[in-house]
């Protein structure tokens, strides 16, 4: 374990992104029985809100989403919100097959928030990998100060 992934200060963001410009997010949450923290279909209004309170209008969403969070701390380590993940997909092993086949994209987005100025760097045990490999899912990492 390295001192960054010690740091309370810093934290994570991990949730699995599946996308497709034809994803239709009620189709997948019946697929894999999960519930997402966040999806929507290429074309649905794209809102935000300003700190006024006033609704922000973007364009619409490019693509279709559907996203589920790790339901861990955000201080824990990287790789336990990813064990956390693969121990929720791994009995659903082929239906997320099916969406890759189906050409769906599959990936970990990990946004790595950190407040200090030292140099990121990342460990991740070999069983994690494995797991990964073993679903076909993608690691995405973002690094934000």
């Amino acid at each position: 374990m390295n001192t960054l992934e010690r740091d309370h200060k810093d934290y994570f963001s991990v949730s699995l992104r599946i996308a497709n410009d034809d994803l239709e997010p009620s189709k997948v949450t019946e697929l894999l029985g999960m519930k997402p923290n966040l999806a929507h279909k290429k074309g649905d209004p794209n809102t935000g809100k300003a700190k006024s309170g006033k609704i922000i209008y973007f364009s619409p969403f490019k693509t279709g989403l559907w996203v589920i969070d790790s339901n861990l701390d955000r201080h824990c380590r990287l790789h336990e919100h990813l064990s956390n993940l693969l121990e929720r997909l791994e009995p659903h092993k082929e239906k997320l097959a099916e969406l890759r086949k189906d050409g769906f994209g599959l990936d970990f987005f990990c946004g790595h928030f950190f407040a200090d100025e030292h140099q990121p760097g990342y460990s991740l045990p070999n069983d994690v990998l494995l797991k990964m490999g073993a679903l076909g899912i993608d690691l995405n990492m973002c690094l934000y100060r």
